[in-house]
């Protein structure tokens, strides 16, 4: 497949829904690693992927483009083009622990590049999706998950660091999960 007629038949749906009165605002684009798979006119071409962002964005449209499960730089030019000028990069991992499949996002990139470090999970239930803030956890170069132990020691010499320490202790044991003791 052609490169120049992917980009056009793009910008024709876009154009279709603005002649129809309703602009589109949001689209996704999935998966650009298949893309390069089924289409290697499509992998070969160093330009491809400005254009198609150029295009995204000459259109005004919020672009949610799949990458695929890498995010090393240099395994692909249109992957690497869309990382380097994406506004915003999330990463997404799938973690197998004691027989559950979890699922972490990351913010990689931001425009201000304020965005939280830490990864949150992504939970799927009957409810519908949210995003919680992250156990903690250590995942090995094997992919083993096992959860990580803190201790807190805390030392009052005076009152005044007794009180500070009760009020530190109670706002751990209202976030703090119970499966062992919750005793500090």
């Amino acid at each position: 497949v052609d490169p120049g007629r992917v980009l056009q038949d793009i910008q024709d749906v876009l154009e279709r829904c603005r002649a129809e009165g309703k602009p589109a605002d949001r689209i996704l684009v999935s998966n650009l690693a298949r893309w390069e798979q089924e289409m290697p006119l499509v992998a070969q071409d160093s330009t491809f992927g400005v254009a198609l962002i150029n295009l995204l964005r000459q259109y005004m449209v919020t672009a949610v483009l799949v990458c695929g499960d890498a995010v090393t730089h240099g395994e692909s030019r249109l992957r690497d083009m869309v990382f380097d000028n994406s506004d915003f990069l999330l990463h997404f991992s799938r973690v197998e622990s004691r027989g559950i499949e979890r699922t972490f996002v990351r913010a990689v990139k931001s425009r201000s590049m304020l965005h939280q470090r830490s990864a949150a999970e992504l939970i799927t239930d009957e409810s519908g999706v949210r995003i919680e803030a992250a156990p903690l956890v250590h995942i090995s170069v094997a992919g083993d998950v096992t959860p990580v132990q803190i201790r807190l020691f805390l030392h009052a010499e005076t009152e005044n660091h007794r009180q500070y320490n009760k009020r530190i202790e109670g706002a751990l044991r209202a976030s703090v999960s119970d499966r062992k003791s919750t005793r500090l």
